[in-house]
């Protein structure tokens, strides 16, 4: 059976123009959105990434441990 295909009442197969569209969109979805990075840009990801976390200073880590 076609993937676009929907069996009706009566057991034949029938189409939608919508159905068409929003197959074909999915379809398309997860081959658009795939990548491939490089060593260097995921360690720059990274580094971008850390730089965002708010540093850790020493005195909250004396005052937990006292």
């Amino acid at each position: 059976m076609n993937a676009n295909a929907r069996r009706s009442r009566t057991g034949t197969q029938t189409t939608t123009p919508i159905s068409e569209y929003l197959a074909s969109i999915g379809s398309k979805g997860g081959k658009v959105s795939r990548r491939t990075l490089t060593t260097s840009q995921a360690k720059a990801m990274v580094r971008a990434r850390e730089a965002k976390r708010p540093k850790k200073s020493n005195e909250s880590a004396r005052r937990a441990n006292s």
